[in-house]
């Protein structure tokens, strides 16, 4: 049986993906406080621990990748065009990688 420490998940989880968010922003060039960035890292970092007690197929992965998505989307930068949005989600996933996350 394999134990897992959901305070640890989450802030492994938090860290990564506010340190994701900053560095896509930067690379968009898109204005963002740091406090959206942190809400939204809380809000990205709560769906993984959500997501890890659900158990689902396909369906459900391409859910919360819709879910994450619309997060980064929406609610990462502030008075920007979608063609920067886009360019916020896509160095967001790029940055996630090079990361392991």
């Amino acid at each position: 049986m394999q134990t897992i420490y959901i305070d640890v998940y989450f802030l492994i989880n938090f860290s990564l993906d506010v340190i994701s968010l900053y560095f896509a922003v930067m690379l968009a060039r898109a204005a963002s406080s740091f406090l959206r960035l942190i809400l939204v890292g809380g809000a990205l970092a709560a769906l993984s621990v959500v997501y890890l007690f659900l158990e689902g197929g396909i369906v459900l992965s391409v859910a919360f990748s819709v879910c994450v998505a619309g997060c980064v989307l929406f609610l990462s930068v502030k008075g920007a065009s979608i063609k920067r949005r886009i360019c916020v989600l896509a160095s967001f996933f790029v940055v996630e990688m090079i990361f392991g996350g």
